[in-house]
């Protein structure tokens, strides 16, 4: 069961919460999905070395190729999700709403993908194996997609074990999710970007509708359809990343 990050009392410059696998699973599942959606075709936007630093590379080439996607114009993203990633700069005015986001939009868009891949990166340190990684992922994605399907192949007897087999062959417990203070503010802004897709997705739009779905979800033993499950993630990325904030504002 996750447990809230806090500081380290024997090294105050460390941050240090617990995820089970399958937590772990979901939240890189979701961080990925989000940096799909910010992608801009740049197979190299924001990524980063194993220190979170920029990739290297041709620096003058690096240069060059952000300086030409931040000069060609840029229109308003179509997708809702999209465009509260990315919103306009400027209100009640066309214009200067695409100038503003032709000028910073490649920058933003960058940033996020950065702090995106670092906490992706931080929550892949000491996880399960790649089979395992794999089998988490793909129940998560046909819980998230087509839970009726995925009824169907159980039925059928398709699916290789079910939800008690998979978790048996995990961690019987949580494991150490370890951050320093560069890290635990990517991974911040990181589940910050996360909620804003989901609530999107969700239709929420002010703090009484966040309200109510966290009361929803309390009431709720489990998950009966896509909503749910939507609804049951935005919930725990808000707990963990209110957790972090607090252990972030807890100064060493």
């Amino acid at each position: 069961m996750a447990q809230a990050f806090t500081r380290d009392p024997d090294d105050g410059a460390r941050i240090i919460g617990f995820l089970e696998d399958v937590e772990r699973s979901l939240v890189i599942e979701l961080m990925y999905q989000t940096s799909v959606l910010l992608s801009d075709g740049s197979e190299d936007a924001g990524e980063t070395d194993e220190k979170g630093a920029p990739s290297d590379g041709d620096t003058h080439d690096d240069l060059f190729a952000a300086l030409s996607r931040s000069m060609a114009e840029r229109e308003a993203p179509q997708d809702p999700a999209l465009r509260r990633l990315l919103p306009d700069g400027v209100k009640n005015d066309d214009a200067a709403a695409s100038e503003f986001r032709r000028l910073t939009e490649s920058t933003l868009r960058d940033g996020k993908l950065r702090n995106l891949d670092i906490a992706m990166r931080a929550l892949e340190e000491g996880f399960v194996d790649e089979e395992q990684a794999a089998a988490i992922a793909d129940d998560v994605y046909e819980r998230a997609n087509d839970p009726a399907a995925r009824d169907e192949r159980d039925d059928a007897g398709e699916r290789e074990g079910n939800d008690d087999n998979l978790q048996d062959g995990l961690s019987d417990g949580s494991r150490e999710v370890v951050l320093d203070e560069a890290s635990a503010r990517a991974m911040m802004m990181a589940l910050t970007d996360v909620r804003l897709v989901l609530a999107e997705r969700l239709g929420l739009r002010t703090d009484e509708d966040a309200e109510a779905l966290s009361r929803q979800v309390e009431r709720e033993d489990a998950p009966n359809s896509p909503e749910d499950l939507l609804a049951a993630y935005y919930d725990f990325l808000t707990w963990m990343s209110e957790s972090l904030t607090l252990a972030v504002m807890r100064k060493a």
